[in-house]
């Protein structure tokens, strides 16, 4: 049986009042931090971090969602380009620099583009990205 979570998404909270107040930002990404600490000390890298998939708890806390592309750390399995562009770090999209992905990093760096999204209200630009480089997850 899973959790019934009703509240919402963090991104209906950035929707209605972004940009959000420093002590809200600062309470949803401490719980965001909280909660990529947890899944990185199991080994798991969620690697599709986005406000659609952070659900907002009947307690005000964030629950991380849909671990649709989740992958164990180390894992030897084939590494393909998965998650939303907006929220992927610059070195997935590169092949160049694949091989000094830091898989670990993935997630911390959509936390980031989460914070700076919370704060300003301003989603970065998916225009960064490199044109035909993108597997789109709906």
């Amino acid at each position: 049986m899973l959790e019934v979570i009703p509240c919402g998404t963090l991104r209906s909270v950035i929707k209605k009042r972004a940009p959000l107040d420093s002590s809200a930002t600062a309470f949803y990404f401490a719980n965001l931090v909280a909660g990529i600490e947890f899944l990185q000390n199991a080994e798991i890298l969620h690697r599709d971090l986005k406000p659609e998939n952070i659900l907002l708890g009947t307690d005000g806390y964030l629950v991380i969602a849909d671990f649709g592309t989740a992958a164990r750390e180390g894992d030897n399995t084939d590494w393909v380009l998965v998650g939303s562009p907006a929220y992927m770090a610059p070195e997935l999209v590169s092949i160049e620099q694949q091989s000094k992905i830091t898989y670990a990093a993935i997630d911390w760096w959509s936390s980031g583009v989460i914070l700076y999204e919370m704060a300003t209200g301003i989603l970065v630009s998916p225009d960064r990205l490199p044109p035909g480089k993108i597997r789109f997850l709906k």
